[in-house]
């Protein structure tokens, strides 16, 4: 009860501070805040958002807190992603969210999909816009995409690997003779800019 990630979320849930961060174990920061600070009414289980930063970016959740979810429990998730990503990205009007999926058709995926599918385009207040498949998360086709977190963890780490196979890749092009090593002097800056943006170990995991 008194480890520090214990203490920073009841101080949030007693109104003594307004946010809580760690650096420490996911778990343990997920089971803190859970049980000093408490769930939204509706909400049974938590998840992890993650913001990857593509030209336009979007928000990914659940990316590992609650691995076996219930139909209803991505329904939270689409609500509670739609809201947050709003006021984080600034949106003019509601997020657009979607469902990851194996296929854009309503009726493609598992059960939990297609049950997930079903209460997200019946819920009047979320954006919806249908089932969204893995090659499309940086096409701006969602604000928001929703999954169970087994899925989203993969889908994280995967980015991950990806973007640190071609910041290596680019380095190799650049460090090869005279010629590529002066274009990597002239372009090292803007180089730079996009090595952070994707360079997972800047942000942590979510």
């Amino acid at each position: 009860p008194d480890a520090s990630v214990s203490v920073a979320a009841r101080l949030v849930r007693d109104g003594e501070a307004d946010a809580v961060f760690s650096a420490g174990n996911t778990g343990a920061t997920v089971a803190a805040a859970l049980l000093r600070i408490g769930r939204l009414e509706g909400c049974r289980r938590p998840a992890i958002a993650t913001v990857f930063p593509f030209s336009s970016p979007v928000l990914l959740l659940d990316a590992g807190a609650t691995i076996m979810c219930r139909p209803q429990d991505l329904l939270n998730f689409a609500i509670l992603g739609g809201v947050f990503a709003q006021r984080y990205f600034e949106l003019d009007g509601r997020a657009r969210v979607g469902l990851i999926n194996v296929g854009e058709e309503p009726g493609k995926g598992s059960d939990l999909a297609k049950e997930a599918h079903r209460l997200m385009e019946a819920s009047p207040g979320l954006r919806f816009v249908g089932n969204v498949e893995g090659r499309d998360l940086g096409e701006g086709v969602a604000d928001v995409l929703v999954t169970d977190g087994f899925t989203g963890n993969v889908i994280l780490k995967t980015a991950e690997g990806v973007a640190h196979e071609i910041l290596d890749l680019v380095r190799s092009a650049l460090t090869g003779d005279a010629l590529s090593r002066l274009a990597a002097g002239i372009l090292r800056p803007r180089l730079a800019g996009v090595r952070d943006s994707v360079d997972p170990e800047n942000y942590g995991g979510s």
